[in-house]
């Protein structure tokens, strides 16, 4: 069962172009239905709603009031068939225009490569700045039933709406599914419009910049920017998605309860950018630094309640362990064989890279990993690392930095 969701709150005509053009580029069966929920304040409205949503495959569902987008979604998902695992979610604003196309294209797009790995399809991924990340927006957008259950639907506390597809895409790739922009990754604007190869229209917020919202969704967008930035902002550091992605696979290889530990953490966009799996599966943080840079970098005043700060914020402060010190002095209060994982990122130094990787391996366990930051744009760290071990593995993003091009930022090697 496919299960398009679409929310329309008193903008019929906007609904009835989006339906109209579903009608005509899709084959409608007994294994398609168009969810309706019709937030409609006047009888003028509701009596042209009634009239049109007449289609075997539309299902209508009507309010006297504005629930707002997050809500009117999950009423929608709850009234759908679309109840097994297998089956597929798409929601859809009403403001959507599929334009021309062969029948069905629009649909398959969306539909074919939800499988594996994928958790979401969309027709448009772009950069939202309060979390620095990309997600799907969601005005048409695809997922199997089983992703809304694992996710547990869109948060209201979102409501009437501008967040909850930032979370809930934030949510869906840290159970480790993709998402990913349908048919392919490529976006240009033109007149302040994305266009892609997606064969639809949609100017953007009709409903909540219109007269009768625009003041108080601006106001309303303010917040959701500062919540979201509490919520899921990474501190600031030197991660970038390269390093984030690696260091999750290596935290995700840790066994439920283990213990992890690291060697220079700054402000803790490390450790943050894998407080979710920490939570998950209990783990024990151990972290030393001196919480005041290193000579070899900035210098700067004590930051270690900004660091405190930032694993209370993102909920692992009870799961972490401090250790004030140098590298140095805190390895002789270590037991040997504590860590299943040891992230090295203090100094880059190439003297004190080599002797925290002599005096620090034996704190690992038998099968544990050491691993590590800067590979690629840190002589001293590729070199130390190059010379105490064979067959490392390093993260395969390229990124720019001044001497010219490094290629791969985290390093690890099992023991």
């Amino acid at each position: 069962m496919i299960s398009i969701i679409i929310p329309s709150y008193n903008h019929f005509e906007d609904l009835k172009r989006c339906i109209d053009s579903i009608i005509k580029h899709t084959t409608l069966n007994e294994n398609i239905e168009i969810i309706v929920v019709a937030q409609v304040t006047n009888e003028e409205q509701r009596k042209k709603y009634e009239e049109y949503l007449t289609h075997e495959c539309v299902k209508s569902f009507y309010y006297n009031e504005g629930l707002g987008y997050t809500r009117a979604v999950n009423i929608g998902v709850a009234k759908s068939q679309a109840k097994s695992q297998g089956d597929v979610l798409i929601m859809m604003n009403n403001d959507v225009e599929l334009l021309p196309q062969e029948k069905d294209t629009w649909i398959n797009y969306l539909i074919n490569p939800l499988k594996d790995d994928v958790g979401i399809t969309c027709n448009l991924k772009i950069w939202d700045e309060s979390v620095e990340r990309m997600f799907a927006v969601f005005f048409l957008c695809a997922f199997p039933r089983r992703i809304w259950d694992l996710v547990g639907g869109l948060d209201e506390v979102w409501s009437p709406g501008g967040g909850e597809d930032i979370e809930f895409c934030i949510k869906v790739e840290q159970l480790g599914y993709k998402i990913i922009q349908v048919p392919d990754e490529i976006n240009e604007v033109k007149n302040g419009i994305n266009v892609n190869r997606f064969p639809s229209y949609h100017v953007g917020e009709s409903t909540m910049l219109d007269p009768e919202h625009r003041k108080i969704w601006e106001e309303h967008i303010l917040q959701v920017r500062k919540r979201l930035e509490y919520l899921y902002r990474l501190p600031e550091g030197w991660f970038y998605k390269g390093d984030v992605d690696e260091y999750r696979r290596l935290v995700e290889d840790v066994p439920v309860g283990g213990v992890i530990g690291e060697l220079g953490c700054y402000k803790g966009r490390s450790l943050c950018s894998v407080a979710d799996i920490i939570k998950r599966k209990k783990l024990r943080v151990v972290v030393v630094d001196i919480f005041t840079g290193t000579d070899c970098e900035v210098k700067e005043e004590n930051y270690r309640h900004v660091f405190e700060e930032n694993i209370k914020r993102f909920g692992i402060k009870d799961q972490v362990k401090i250790i004030e010190r140098y590298t140095n002095d805190a390895v002789k209060i270590i037991p040997d064989g504590l860590f299943n994982l040891l992230f090295i990122d203090a100094s880059h130094l190439y003297e004190d890279v080599k002797k925290d990787l002599e005096n620090w391996e034996q704190k690992v366990k038998t099968n544990g990993t050491i691993s590590g930051h800067d590979y690629g744009n840190w002589e001293g760290v590729g070199r130390a690392v190059n010379e105490r071990y064979t067959n490392i593995r390093i993260n395969s993003e390229h990124f720019g930095i001044d001497s010219g091009i490094a290629v791969g930022s985290v390093w690890s090697k099992r023991l």
